[in-house]
């Protein structure tokens, strides 16, 4: 049983020459929704190839000299929701319908290009989460109760009568 019932989510990034033997290098990202007790059907996780992502690399703008000028810092990722296997039907049309069919992000934070990768991914993982959330229950309009109505003319009484007192007499002639 868990105490506090909503979302988990994890994700990792193992990329470069030190992942080269991994079983499964790439971008792995897991989100958990559990309401109630935890179990395993309420629990959906996605694993994202860093295949399916595309990466293009430009220097960033503004002012920072030579190494500006010289250097590809700024990461531009793009991920393709229709075209990824790492979500369901109902899924994907959930993240379609919320985030368009492509995802773009732009990341020129930071002087690294590592660091910018990383912001990237980051940004990317938070939409992810915020689209695959479950819309919240509509509201339902419900009417004052009559003791609230009952109070609030009372309250409005007290406050006329108040500043009834503050006004100055009238001249009786």
């Amino acid at each position: 049983m868990t105490a506090n019932p909503g979302f988990q989510l994890w994700f990792s990034y193992t990329s470069g020459p030190e992942f080269e033997g991994a079983a499964n290098p790439g971008f792995q990202l897991w989100f958990s929704y559990t309401s109630g007790p935890q179990n395993d059907e309420g629990t959906v996780r996605f694993d994202i190839p860093e295949g399916e992502f595309q990466w293009r690399f430009g220097p960033s703008g503004g002012p920072g000299g030579q190494h500006a000028n010289k250097s590809s810092t700024r990461a531009e990722l793009s991920f393709d929701i229709e075209d990824s296997r790492a979500f369901d039907g109902p899924m994907r049309e959930r993240l379609v319908e919320k985030l368009g069919s492509e995802v773009r992000i732009t990341e020129d934070g930071s002087r690294s290009q590592a660091t910018n990768r990383k912001r990237a991914v980051r940004r990317l993982h938070a939409m992810l989460d915020e689209a695959a959330r479950p819309d919240p229950p509509k509201r339902r309009p419900t009417r004052p109760s009559r003791s609230a109505r009952r109070r609030r003319l009372e309250e409005k009484r007290a406050r006329g009568r108040a500043k009834a007192r503050r006004r100055r007499p009238a001249d009786d002639d």
